[in-house]
C-alpha cells in the first residue's frame, strides 16, 4: 500500500453554515488547505428541496 500523495506539512481548514426553511434548504461551504509551497480554496454552494 502507498502513501497518499500529501506531505505532513499542511494544514486544511473548513467553514460552513446551513439555511433550512420549511420546504428548502440552503448551503454555503469554504476551505483552504495550505502546505508543501501550495494554497489551494474551495467554495460550495448547496441547495435541496424534497420531491
Amino acid at each position: 500500500m502507498s502513501n497518499a500523495p500529501y506531505g505532513r506539512d499542511r494544514l486544511q481548514l473548513g467553514l460552513g453554515g446551513r439555511l433550512r426553511t420549511r420546504s428548502m434548504t440552503f448551503g454555503l461551504d469554504y476551505n483552504v488547505m495550505t502546505g508543501m509551497g501550495g494554497l489551494q480554496q474551495g467554495v460550495r454552494l448547496t441547495f435541496a428541496a424534497p420531491f
